[in-house]
């Protein structure tokens, strides 16, 4: 809309103070400000967003320390680049909001719901790591096989991805991952006896569709490896690894770790060495 009238009108230093000070709470300039109060628009203030940004700030801090004592051998864990990579997301989202004029009632309670779940990141990031015993004896029944697949559906097909290319970089497994929706288009043809398949299911709305595709695979002699933070019905799935329910925006964060850490552990099951793939380079000099 094109904005080519001017309207002038006299207050007292008062007033202009005044006025001047609310738009700033509403971080708007005057004229800004005074066009939405005059139409009647809501503007909706939203307070400690500068806190958020400090905190993932200090959770980006420790995922790197965490990944420097790794790589120098002084602590027993697994790379967590990719974790810090989903928290720059993250923060870069919150930025973005912060930058927005106004916010709905119905956008402030979703931002402070995440908030608070990215607040909660650290402890929840933890308990995935405690539960690490059932991923390596999972690795120590797997590690010699020649494929794997992975299935996931929205976000989680993602994650799959993720899961795939960290096996095939440092344990030299064929691995492939599918959108699980997409099974019945292909992949399922090279499902036979025996042979790994990976499922990642995270979101409530996908829980009975991904299900379904894995029982496919099941009934076909698949052996099965869940990563999820829903409830599930009573199945036959080999494994099933919980970890914390999340924001969903944010939920692959604590999804991608566990295949992470299976990868790892299949790695050193076959004698490899993690910190040095083969063919794998730390920046690539030529395209």
């Amino acid at each position: 809309m094109k904005k080519d009238k001017i309207i002038t009108i006299r207050v007292s230093e008062k007033e202009k103070r005044k006025l001047i000070e609310k738009s700033e709470i509403a971080k708007l300039s005057l004229s800004e400000y005074l066009i939405e109060q005059g139409l009647d628009k809501e503007i909706v203030i939203v307070d400690g967003l500068n806190e958020v940004v400090t905190e993932l700030r200090r959770i980006g801090n420790n995922i790197n320390q965490l990944t420097y004592l790794a790589n120098s051998g002084r602590i027993y864990t697994v790379d967590l680049s990719e974790v810090k990579q989903e928290i720059g997301k993250v923060w870069n989202v919150i930025n973005e909001l912060q930058n927005k004029d106004s916010l709905t009632f119905s956008e402030e309670d979703e931002l402070e719901k995440l908030k608070a779940d990215i607040l909660d990141l650290p402890s929840k990031i933890e308990a995935v790591l405690d539960n690490s015993e059932e991923i390596k004896t999972f690795a120590s029944k797997v590690y010699t096989q020649k494929d794997m697949f992975f299935l996931g559906r929205g976000t989680d097909y993602n994650v799959a991805l993720e899961g795939s290319l960290k096996l095939k970089e440092i344990s030299y497994i064929h691995s492939e991952a599918y959108a699980a929706g997409e099974l019945k288009h292909g992949p399922i043809a090279l499902i036979e006896n025996g042979v790994t398949v990976i499922g990642i299911i995270t979101n409530k709305e996908l829980v009975e569709k991904t299900i379904s595709n894995m029982q496919e695979v099941i009934t076909r002699g698949a052996k099965t490896l869940i990563i999820t933070n829903q409830i599930l019905p009573n199945n036959n799935f080999s494994y099933v690894i919980n970890i914390p329910e999340t924001n969903e925006l944010i939920s692959p964060i604590l999804s991608v770790i566990p295949l992470q850490l299976l990868s790892y552990y299949i790695s050193k099951n076959k004698g490899l060495d993690v910190d040095k793939p083969r063919n794998l380079a730390k920046s690539v000099t030529v395209e």
